[in-house]
């Protein structure tokens, strides 16, 4: 999802990933350029994702200036607190640049290269093999050469 936002005064933008998954963005003109504060979060007790923003800043035509890119992996909150990332950066332009740049393009996505429910059954069943492998083999009796 992308938004279009106006930079000649600090700008925010909030973004819904999915349900408990969430991503921010502020961005606030200095002298020398912008910054821009980016924050993901997953909230999600099983579910780990990436996660992206992509902040580019635009004359008043939607020429590209210049931008930055921040990408953040979280981990499933399990049974603690929602896991969050808080990123900074900063965009240096020079004074034509500066003058010009009216509007930052931002646009988060998420993407994962694993499946979380296949990864989850495959291990509850290397759980159960290493159960049932346990159960079946033999106890050892005690050794009386080691010390006590």
């Amino acid at each position: 999802m992308a938004y279009t936002l106006d930079i000649t005064k600090s700008a925010r933008v909030e973004h819904t990933y999915e349900e408990k998954q969430y991503g921010s963005c502020d961005i606030a003109s200095v002298d020398s350029g912008f910054k821009v504060h980016v924050s993901f979060s997953n909230g999600k007790k099983v579910d780990g994702d990436h996660f992206a923003c992509s902040v580019i800043l635009q004359n008043a035509a939607g020429e590209p200036i210049k931008g930055l890119q921040f990408k953040a992996g979280l981990n499933g909150a399990f049974f603690g607190k929602t896991v969050e990332r808080h990123l900074d950066g900063f965009i240096e332009l020079d004074n034509s640049q500066k003058a010009v740049a009216s509007q930052a393009l931002v646009s988060f996505t998420q993407f994962d290269d694993v499946n979380d429910r296949d990864f989850w059954e495959k291990m509850k069943k290397i759980a159960s093999t290493i159960i049932e492998v346990l159960k079946e083999k033999p106890q050892r009796p005690p050794r009386d050469d080691l010390p006590r």
